[in-house]
């Protein structure tokens, strides 16, 4: 018995010391692209700010420059004969805008962002739990601390770009194209994979 016991907590020491290794490698992955980017990409660093007005972020309402959301349904265990599928979350709906915002960069340069593929992974995520496929804004305190016992069954993840934060890009540069709003000295596109955002 204490054998099988054994076994199993190291099994799952073993799948979480796995899991973990795996999102630092990317996360190490992405932050080398930043000390030296790839060909054809530039790193900018500044302040965001908005194009025009700002956007409701879908999931939780909140004003934000730019969002990417996820929605997430738990598909309970299931077993047939001999088949038998553990739950697990399975993506009902993600999505980002492709609204442009503005970079401000230390030495006043205004470079426009253009964020049509991004990749998210340094960006901070939010995420919480809820009855609904869409939220009617974010959980409470007291949703919070109940936890999964009122029957969650929907997982809710958020990344915003909010004005007035710092932010880096990387991504392939250009010059201002027509129709862009003065004053702006360049644009910036997404790369092959995405303009990498963080903060």
């Amino acid at each position: 018995m204490f054998g099988s016991v054994a076994f199993l907590v190291l099994l799952v020491f073993s799948l979480f010391t796995l899991r973990a290794l795996w999102v630092a490698w990317r996360g190490w992955r992405a932050a080398g692209w930043l000390r030296d980017p790839p060909e054809g990409l530039v790193l900018v660093e500044g302040t965001t700010a908005p194009r025009g007005g700002l956007r409701k972020a879908t999931l939780s309402g909140h004003s934000c420059l730019w969002e990417a959301w996820e929605v997430e349904v738990w598909r309970a265990e299931h077993r047939t004969g001999q088949h038998h599928t553990p739950g697990h979350w399975q993506r009902l709906e993600a999505g980002a805008s492709r609204d442009p915002f503005l970079l401000t960069t230390p030495q006043g340069h205004r470079i426009l962002l253009c964020p049509e593929a991004v990749d998210t992974r340094m960006l901070p995520a939010r995420r919480w739990t809820g009855t609904a496929p869409r939220p009617g804004g974010e959980a409470g305190l007291l949703s919070e601390m109940t936890g999964g016992l009122l029957g969650r069954r929907h997982r809710y993840t958020e990344r915003l770009v909010l004005p007035a934060l710092p932010l880096f890009a990387l991504g392939r540069p250009e010059l201002p194209a027509p129709g862009d709003p003065p004053g702006i000295d360049g644009r910036l596109l997404p790369g092959p994979g995405g303009m990498l955002l963080g903060l």
